[in-house]
């Protein structure tokens, strides 16, 4: 209704939307409710936590760490929280071998330089003890 108010009537507003004009402009003089400003508060606190842990902890780790700075919240308000900042941790990735690598025994190759595709990587593979050798 702030928005339109210099376009529309207030009254037609106010009736199609199904408030009283009275209730409208109270809210317009009206401060930010305690809900709003704990948010804030609390915005800051889980940023300063966030950074400390460099992105690593989520919400349940968040919760104790608000906790020991004597804030009791709810794990849903701190996820709520952390979505309106756009925050989300960090998933450390499971370490995965990316190349095969096997070594290759004895082969009824004949001569040095057999060529074999393994990983779409060119191996060459040499008869005798060597095992293998990449080029």
């Amino acid at each position: 209704m702030k928005a339109y108010r210099w376009q529309y009537p207030v009254k037609l507003m106010a009736r199609v939307l199904e408030v009283s004009r009275s209730g409208y402009y109270k809210w317009l003089t009206r401060g930010p409710s305690r809900r709003t400003i704990r948010d804030s508060m609390l915005k800051v606190l889980i940023n300063c936590a966030h950074k400390r842990s460099r992105g690593t902890y989520g919400p349940l780790r968040l919760q104790d760490e608000l906790a020991a700075e004597n804030q009791r919240v709810g794990r849903d308000h701190i996820s709520r929280l952390r979505k309106e900042m756009g925050l989300s941790c960090i998933q450390k990735k499971k370490f995965k071998i990316t190349t095969e690598v096997r070594r290759v025994g004895a082969c009824d190759c004949v001569g040095d330089g057999y060529n074999i595709y393994r990983n779409r990587r060119r191996v060459a593979v040499s008869c005798g003890s060597e095992g293998f050798r990449k080029s």
